[in-house]
Parts: C-alpha cells; sequence; structure tokens
C-alpha cells in the first residue's frame, strides 16, 4: 500500500524515498509482460525432418516453444559463397512469445548443422487469430 504523497516528507529537491527503484521495478515488470504477451511465429530451416525434430524437440522440452511444426520436402533455391545452390530441405515453424526469441536464435545457431541457419521472428497480432489459442500460446511458455 502507498501512503498519500503529502504524508511523506523530503527536502525540496531530495526524491521520495525508493521513488526511483519503485519506477524501474515498475517499468521492468510491464517490459517483461509485454514481452512475454507478444506472440511471435519463428521460421527456421533444416538440412531434413530428422534435424528439424531434433531442433523442435529441444525448443519444446526447455519451454521455449508451445508448439513446433515441421514441414518436409521444401525445396530451396540460394546465393551460398557466390554460387546459387538449390537443396531439399525442411521448414521448422515455432510458437513463442517475443520474450523467448533470443535464445530461441541462441539454441538453434548452438544445435543447428548449418553455418548461418535460417532464424527469423515472424509478429502475430494480439487482435488476429482464435483468443483462447493466442493466451494458450502464451500460458505453455510461462
Amino acid at each position: 500500500m502507498f501512503a498519500p504523497l503529502g504524508a511523506l516528507t523530503r527536502s525540496k529537491n531530495e526524491p521520495l524515498l525508493g521513488e526511483t527503484s519503485f519506477l524501474v521495478i515498475k517499468t521492468s515488470n510491464l517490459l517483461s509482460r509485454i514481452m512475454n504477451t507478444k506472440r511471435r511465429l519463428i521460421y527456421i530451416t533444416t538440412k531434413d525432418r530428422d534435424e528439424a525434430v531434433f531442433i523442435g524437440g529441444e525448443l519444446v522440452k526447455q519451454k521455449l516453444a508451445a508448439c513446433a511444426n515441421i514441414i518436409d520436402g521444401m525445396e530451396s533455391i540460394y546465393w551460398w559463397q557466390g554460387k546459387i545452390e538449390s537443396d531439399k530441405e525442411c521448414i521448422l515453424i515455432v510458437k513463442t512469445t517475443q520474450g523467448k526469441v533470443q535464445q530461441i536464435t541462441d539454441l538453434v545457431k548452438e544445435l543447428h548443422s548449418y553455418d548461418v541457419p535460417c532464424v527469423i521472428s515472424i509478429n502475430l497480432e494480439d487482435d488476429e487469430g482464435n483468443p483462447e489459442y493466442l493466451q494458450w500460446l502464451s500460458d505453455s511458455v510461462n
């Protein structure tokens, strides 16, 4: 409970006791709540289904992702080291919150077989989609 401002005494230029700490804590809590409610799809490509299953499983097991979807049989055409390449790949789509994106990126880079793995975060708007599903997504990673 907070005391009314008139009940606190201070000199003219002295901040209220704890005023700065309170603002920092409240701002930090607000940012944390925002980061944990903003939802993201993470688009990841892998060399094959086995790698997608392994990485997706680790992300879900560590509660970094609520769900991982695997789409096998994709054909990729891309520039690599000055040449156009073409390969079969697998898509891994991960559902998470904004606060987990960096941890996911770091773990994918650690586990992935590619030198430069594709890890792209796509924003999901709060008012677009099934609200109950979006709430489940947030609850599953927090």
